[in-house]
């Protein structure tokens, strides 16, 4: 059983559900109704897991001395697989999976080179550091959305009434090169929103649905 937690990651994959925590991959059984543990990366603390390739790729830390470390599971042959680990070493960060490459974007502006981010090419297998974003984010988030990857400030409401925070950004792959999100676009206060990857629309109808109550207005968000 897998027990609810803030650092954890569930991937879908061929209509399976993969659930990875601490050092932990779990699939759930839908006829059972539970969770089952599949696998274990020895001494390892994932921070970070997306689907690549087919596999479960995480990225974490060594639980003795928090060097960091790059594998990937593969579900189907029950495998791990070691790769290259990032090349700037940092204690927290997020991972994010978008058009067939990982983002690993540190999460603390303390950290080391906080306006860095790197990336990895599964067909070079190696991390290569993008341009430096134009902002030192406090405490930054990172999602893919419309095939583009975000980086915003992930404060919470009180902090932002108090503070001036910088907007959120996306990389643009053609240009090569991180653009500030105009505050004309949806994507300007993405803060407020969470976001599920589906494969069928049917359950996004089936869930506003069910949830159509006094109080909660569902609104489409029309992609630039």
């Amino acid at each position: 059983m897998v027990m609810p937690s803030e650092d954890n990651w569930t991937i879908t994959f061929e209509e399976k559900t993969y659930r990875i925590e601490g050092g932990c991959v779990s699939r759930y059984e839908f006829e059972r109704n539970m969770w089952e543990r599949i696998a274990t990366a020895c001494d390892i603390v994932i921070k970070g897991a997306v689907m690549l390739n087919n596999q479960i790729f995480t990225v974490g830390v060594h639980e003795l001395d928090d060097v960091m470390t790059c594998q990937a599971y593969d579900p189907e042959k029950n495998t791990w697989i070691s790769l290259p680990a990032p090349n700037i070493s940092r204690a927290e960060f997020s991972v994010v999976a978008n058009q067939g490459q990982v983002f690993v974007v540190p999460k603390y502006w303390a950290g080391d080179l906080p306006e860095k981010v790197e990336v990895y090419d599964p067909l070079q297998n190696k991390w290569m550091s993008l341009p430096d974003m134009p902002f030192e984010y406090r405490s930054p988030k990172a999602v893919s959305v419309d095939d583009k990857i975000i980086v915003y400030e992930s404060n919470e409401e009180e902090t932002r009434r108090y503070q001036d925070l910088d907007p959120p950004v996306y990389w643009d792959e053609s240009a090569r090169l991180w653009k500030v999100i105009d505050d004309s676009s949806p994507w300007y206060h993405i803060e407020r929103y969470s976001f599920l990857d589906l494969d069928d629309c049917r359950l996004a109808k089936a869930l506003t649905a069910k949830n159509r109550r006094p109080g909660i207005q569902w609104e489409r968000i029309l992609l630039d």
